[in-house]
């Protein structure tokens, strides 16, 4: 083929595509057609998360991620403050009960490193003294 012929053919195929292009984006926009492909798209992820491998790399990112996150010192300082509160014999009786609402509320069930109870038993047991 001669360059004028690639050329030609070329811009041949460009319009060929922008046409197949502009019909699809027209038929995307009727509601029923987006609500076909929003289903089918959700099922196929739904059955793409179901997979052990999927999941698995899944997990391993959040827990990456979690792994991070601590290893930030502000964040670190942040929980580590949280706690703090509810260690210090001199916090008022107010900011415990606020405390312990705030893990009612979570219903975290971490293990405090001092005392070895969840965080949840070793707050009810710091605002009933």
């Amino acid at each position: 083929m001669t360059r004028k012929e690639l050329l030609t053919d070329r811009v041949v195929k460009e319009k060929e595509n922008l046409k197949r292009n502009m019909r699809r984006t027209k038929w995307r926009t009727d509601s029923i057609v987006k609500e076909k492909e929003n289903r089918q798209r959700n099922v196929t992820r739904k059955e793409w998360r179901t997979d052990s491998i999927v999941k698995e790399k899944e997990n391993q990112k959040r827990n990456s991620t979690r792994q991070i996150l601590r290893c930030d010192d502000r964040f670190r300082q942040i929980e580590n403050t949280h706690w703090q509160k509810t260690h210090s014999r001199t916090v008022t009786l107010e900011n415990q009960v606020h405390l312990y609402n705030d893990l009612l509320r979570r219903g975290d069930t971490s293990v405090c490193t001092s005392c070895q109870q969840s965080f949840y038993q070793h707050s009810i047991y710091t605002v009933g003294r």
